[in-house]
């Protein structure tokens, strides 16, 4: 294929029918590959083609030889293109004695071992078998533990964090799934976080993610507002939905554009872009929102600064208020604060405790078991202890 004909984009495109004129012989072979001339249970997710994709046979314990594209692909390089070579994965460049799935994990942990990347997103995981993700967990964390003492002065050197593992699975919530657990996974994508911005409702949902958290530590849920290939969220009301999205337990993962307000209409019509996929497109620096953008800035410096946003255990003090709470620190949230109302802190903080409002730098005493500011910022409040 061309550089002109790749980038013509032809949504018409099938797999299956470019490979029936291929020479496979010369190509991945079907040693590698299921391929579209043999027969598969297309009820059975870990051995079907999906979409008609090329899908390498993981289950596949017998010994391959590389095809032999990739060795005249290798070939050609040559040392004027070494520069482009990973030295990771350098001696991964020949024959081994593996199966295909050991190919492509190896290689895959060569990315780590050299970059020191930390965690992967997995798209569709019910279509692999497990052991071959607890395969890549151990070898990531092996190439990770090789990178970490390969670089002493930088900073992530010092982490102790195992590989970070989150899967996409087909309509997961924030239920635990013990089988992806064991095969190393820390999460699935949550599909069906609340992507209205309702400040009303928030405070109940937090709790059902901060309870699932403490029932099954090391497991979390894993929330977003917007992906690559859906546009969920209130753009109208970004503010309050970056608001329940940055204060909830868990991992809050931001789309690019979330904080900006990126609208689909921004995104330039590239060729190599489907219409109805456009948030894939380029960034649009000339479209910023200012205001959200710090409203997300700050959020985002809050929780880096106060783990037990995402980790702690809450505590509902009324339809808007909760607390999170952990051995380290305890954070009150409050949602739609109103000036000069009492907001309950007790028992958490007594009589005389000075609390900061941690988004406007407000301080105020307890009197009577309760708080108030003259004013608030954006919907929200986040109370800490005075330091």
């Amino acid at each position: 294929m061309t550089a002109e004909q790749a980038a013509a984009h032809n949504p018409d495109w099938n797999y299956e029918s470019w490979a029936q004129f291929q020479d496979w012989p010369k190509w991945w072979t079907d040693a590698w590959l299921r391929t579209p001339a043999e027969s598969w249970d297309q009820t059975d997710k870990q051995t079907m083609t999906l979409y008609g994709l090329p899908d390498f046979k993981d289950e596949k314990t017998e010994r391959v030889k590389l095809p032999i594209f990739l060795k005249e692909k290798w070939a050609q390089e040559g040392a004027s293109n070494d520069a482009w070579v990973n030295p990771s994965a350098r001696h991964l460049r020949k024959d081994m004695p593996w199966a295909p799935a050991d190919y492509v994990i190896a290689w895959i942990a060569s990315w780590v071992e050299e970059f020191g990347i930390d965690g992967f997103r997995c798209d569709i995981v019910e279509y692999v078998h497990g052991d071959r993700w607890r395969q890549l967990y151990d070898a990531c964390n092996l190439a990770l533990d090789k990178w970490r003492k390969a670089h002493p002065d930088d900073p992530a050197s010092t982490w102790t964090d195992a590989f970070y593992l989150t899967g996409d699975f087909d309509n997961a919530y924030i239920d635990y799934k013990p089988d992806y657990a064991n095969y190393g996974f820390s999460s699935m994508v949550n599909f069906y976080f609340p992507k209205r911005g309702d400040l009303d409702g928030i405070v109940p949902v937090w709790r059902m993610y901060a309870d699932s958290i403490a029932a099954h530590p090391g497991w979390h849920s894993f929330n977003y507002l917007n992906n690559s290939y859906h546009r969920d969220a209130d753009f109208a009301n970004m503010t309050d939905c970056l608001t329940t999205l940055l204060l909830s337990p868990g991992v809050a993962q931001l789309f690019y554009g979330d904080e900006t307000r990126r609208d689909v209409s921004h995104c330039p019509a590239l060729q190599n872009v489907d219409s109805d996929q456009a948030f894939r497109a380029d960034m649009d620096w000339d479209n910023i929102d200012v205001n959200l953008l710090n409203h997300c800035q700050k959020l985002g410096q809050i929780r880096r600064s106060h783990p037990v946003i995402a980790t702690g255990r809450q505590i509902t003090l009324n339809p808007h208020t909760c607390a999170r709470i952990s051995d380290n620190d305890t954070l009150i949230i409050r949602v739609k604060p109103i000036p000069n109302d009492p907001i309950p802190v007790s028992p958490l903080f007594p009589d005389g405790i000075v609390l900061t409002d941690l988004y406007t730098g407000r301080q105020s005493p307890v009197k009577n078991g309760t708080v108030s500011f003259p004013s608030f910022q954006n919907n929200v409040a986040i109370l800490a202890k005075q330091r």
